[in-house]
């Protein structure tokens, strides 16, 4: 068997391909962002066999200048979608190699819509971490304790709780697909530009 659709493959024509890694899972932890979301994650991430901790305001504090970019709203929100695929991206390289990912991203309400429409056609498992319903419908909730140790592996032995799967197609009721179409049908201009 050769993966010879694969212009990245190092199989040789009529050789017999190694078998790949499963794909890692995606965890998210959410919640109003605070030391004990960060803490959970490493948490969770040393209670897994390969895991990966990508923590979203770490990444957001490696961007050296923005100029104007973020002084606007729709700045603000230019500069989260890169945030959100840069996690993506990065996330999405290492569960290719087997590792689970954990990304710390606070997602409210339409903010984790965004975020899963980016995920697209992934699942994730959402844990949300001192958040209301109210602002966080979605996902396994769960409140901090003192014992993160003991957290992590309540979560975990959860986690099937926290799956969401994958988002349904962009933006159903109006049939568009293009978030950039839809932030324009909406009077503003695109986020991209």
């Amino acid at each position: 068997m050769t993966d010879q659709n694969n212009p990245f493959s190092d199989a040789v024509p009529g050789e017999p391909v190694a078998p790949r890694a499963p794909m890692g899972r995606l965890i998210v932890i959410s919640g109003p962002l605070s030391s004990c979301c960060h803490q959970l994650a490493w948490a969770i991430g040393r209670h897994l066999d390969q895991s990966m901790v990508i923590d979203g305001p770490v990444l957001a504090g490696m961007v050296a200048s923005e100029h104007a970019s973020a002084a606007d709203e729709l700045g603000t929100i230019r500069t989260l979608l890169l945030r959100y695929c840069a996690e993506i991206a990065l996330a999405e390289t290492y569960r290719r190699g087997g590792y689970d990912v954990v990304i710390v991203e606070d997602l409210p309400g339409h903010r984790l819509n965004d975020f899963r429409d980016l995920c697209t056609p992934d699942d994730i498992h959402l844990i949300i971490l001192d958040g209301t319903v109210k602002n966080y419908p979605l996902g396994l909730h769960v409140m901090s304790r003192p014992d993160v140790e003991a957290l992590a592996a309540g979560v975990l032995s959860r986690l099937g709780e926290s799956l969401l799967k994958k988002a349904p197609a962009p933006y159903p009721s109006s049939g568009i697909t293009d978030p950039a179409v839809e932030w324009q049908e909406r009077g503003g201009p695109s986020p991209w530009d």
